[in-house]
């Protein structure tokens, strides 16, 4: 999965992928979400949020994450 956020994502080599799933329990909230996170080395960081399983989670996912913030910019 780090792959399909590098590859997605552009990150250069000597960026730090992170991929977590966490457990949400506020109300309203969906149970699982995955975290996906892009820290690059001239400190600028990308993250976004799949509210999936990590074992749920499709490349398609990934590459709709990062396009779908893209035109909030």
């Amino acid at each position: 999965m780090k792959a399909w956020v590098r590859d997605v994502t552009s990150a250069p080599d000597d960026a730090t992928i992170v991929v977590t799933e966490l457990a949400c329990l506020e109300d309203g909230c969906p149970p699982f979400e995955v975290v996906l996170a892009v820290m690059r080395a001239d400190g600028s960081r990308e993250q976004r949020k799949v509210h999936r399983r990590l074992d749920e989670l499709t490349r398609d996912d990934v590459a709709r994450a990062f396009a779908a913030s893209e035109h909030h910019h």
